[in-house]
């Protein structure tokens, strides 16, 4: 019968442990949930045309990380973004354990696309991450006659002001360092011509004395004597 007693005793103590872990255990998750980590006054400055992503942080506890869901607007007029259209994407970046980033990529970033965005897990929704898109492109159509008399029609971007203002200076930029090249060899032709002239003028204007020229050494010797004539 003692035996029973310390048996039943033993399991008894095995199982308050058991139940004790279990607890712990359901305590120590209940104190750690996941967390979106974005600043409040993120803001984003893209360029029109490229590609940009946005990014949001997340902190969590389980092995897998949780669903990110992106959304476009401000307040309670949130709209789910359409990861499908080929436009937008969404990948998840892992940083470390039980932390990191999901990103909204944008494929050939545009206008439409500024405004506010935020994320979402369960329990947890960002601050408002404001994006900001710079640069403008106006489409110009074209219509093109071929010689059968068939037309075509093509749109291209123009060029914007900045672009144009580039564009015009750079052509009177080459157009003046032409101009300047072309006088520069007319100087330095002109500079050469002159310089030839001039040793050729010094070479000529020299006089050289003939080989039947007569030299007359003792000539004021022999006028002397005859000035006195014969004594």
């Amino acid at each position: 019968m003692k035996h029973k007693n310390c048996s039943f005793i033993f399991h008894l103590l095995i199982s308050a442990l058991v139940i004790f872990n279990l607890d712990a255990d359901t305590g120590e998750d209940s104190d750690c949930f996941s967390e979106i980590k974005v600043s409040r006054n993120t803001k984003y400055e893209a360029v029109l045309g490229e590609d940009f992503r946005i990014a949001c942080p997340v902190a969590f506890c389980n092995a897998a990380p949780p669903e990110v869901r992106w959304y476009k607007g401000v307040h309670e007029d949130l709209r789910a973004i359409n990861r499908s259209d080929g436009h937008t994407e969404v990948e998840w970046e892992p940083e470390k354990e039980f932390a990191g980033k999901s990103y909204l990529i944008f494929r050939n970033i545009q206008k439409n696309d500024e405004g506010y965005y935020r994320c979402r897990i369960p329990g947890s929704i960002s601050h408002n991450i404001n994006v900001n898109v710079n640069g403008s492109v106006k489409m110009v159509h074209n219509i093109n006659v071929s010689v059968n008399g068939d037309t075509e029609l093509t749109t291209a971007p123009a060029l914007t002001p900045e672009s144009h203002t580039q564009s015009v200076f750079w052509h009177y930029m080459h157009r003046v360092i032409g101009i300047l090249a072309f006088f520069t060899v007319v100087i330095i032709i002109c500079v050469t011509s002159h310089l030839l002239r001039k040793g050729k003028s010094q070479n000529t204007a020299a006089p050289s004395l003939g080989p039947s020229d007569p030299i007359y050494e003792n000539e004021p010797v022999a006028s002397v004597s005859a000035q006195l004539g014969p004594s």
